[in-house]
């Protein structure tokens, strides 16, 4: 176990793609609506997790399995361990995406959102929701293991964890998060994230 930790959004390492796969329309609405603050991170997530209801637990990882990371994620993630750092990856999509790239990328941690599945189907609710204080939880159970804690989030970056941890924003537009003290980073090249590092 190294003394530091980076808690990486997995917007960053897997662009423009969902586990929960909703077609490009629906999505936007329910994006457009979030950001608008006319829906709470909570029922975002659990809206998305009633488009669901019905799908196996095998047709929610099959969904998973065909995310892949973008280019530079495995160099990023190698070059991350290099400087002395454990990876936390943490999303609000499902938790069954988090942990595929848990184990494709050999991070140490993962957490998402937990779908609830009865009689082997997609019940379109949640048991634990990554919502700002499902992330906040997540850290708070690992923080104490680490003298230096790093988050890097897209856009909206964790405001939740700026009390525990440094905060690198990577191509935000939120004019919000423009106007905080976060390191922000425009470079689409994931590996430009390194010197922050």
């Amino acid at each position: 176990m190294n003394n530091s930790l980076l808690v990486l959004d997995l917007s960053i390492i897997c662009k423009d793609v969902l586990a929960v796969k909703l077609d490009e329309k629906t999505w936007k609405l329910y994006a457009e609506a979030y950001e608008n603050n006319e829906i709470g991170l909570y029922d975002f997530i659990i809206d998305l997790a009633k488009t669901h209801k019905g799908k196996t637990f095998e047709e929610m990882k099959k969904l998973a399995n065909e995310i892949k990371p973008i280019s530079g994620a495995y160099k990023f993630v190698e070059e991350v361990k290099k400087k002395g750092y454990d990876i936390a990856i943490i999303t609000k999509d499902y938790s069954l995406l988090a942990d595929r790239f848990k184990r494709i990328l050999e991070t140490q941690y993962a957490f998402g959102s937990i779908p609830f599945f009865y009689d082997g189907k997609h019940a379109g609710e949640m048991e634990y929701v990554m919502d700002e204080k499902g992330i906040l939880n997540a850290i708070d159970s690992i923080k104490n293991h680490y003298n230096k804690i790093i988050t890097i989030a897209d856009d909206r970056a964790y405001k939740v964890l700026d009390k525990i941890s440094e905060i690198i924003v990577y191509n935000g537009k939120d004019d919000i998060i423009k106007n905080t003290s976060y390191k922000h980073v425009d470079s689409s090249n994931i590996l430009d994230l390194l010197k922050y590092l």
